[in-house]
């Protein structure tokens, strides 16, 4: 099978991925493995968020700075500090519900 690789980025992310996949499949086994891929959806959603309120923020804090502003800019780092500490609680409120329910796969929640 031939596979072409367009950038180094892309070789190096197949010369990890491929022997770690076969280290944790033959490490824990296939239903563990199986479930952390159910899961880094999630994970990397949750990151996503934080990534964009730390890149945004991060602009607008540049801005408001360029502009001599530095009152403003605080009200701003502020305010996303808040909202990031507050998305936090409640993710990890849904993340501990959503951990305590546990299901059968036969149909009912047991």
């Amino acid at each position: 099978m031939f596979c072409h690789f367009t950038d180094f980025d892309d070789c190096m992310r197949f010369l990890v991925i491929v022997p770690w996949t076969a280290f944790c499949i033959n490490f824990v086994g296939k239903t563990p493995f199986t479930a952390l891929n159910l899961m880094m959806p999630v994970i990397m959603a949750i990151g996503t968020l934080g990534f964009m309120i730390g890149t945004g923020g991060s602009t607008v804090a540049s801005i408001n700075l360029g502009e001599k502003n530095p009152e403003r800019t605080n009200q701003y780092f502020s305010f996303l500090l808040y909202v990031a500490a507050g998305a936090g609680i409640v993710l990890s409120f849904l993340g501990f519900l959503f951990c305590t329910v546990h299901f059968d796969f036969q149909g009912g929640r047991s």
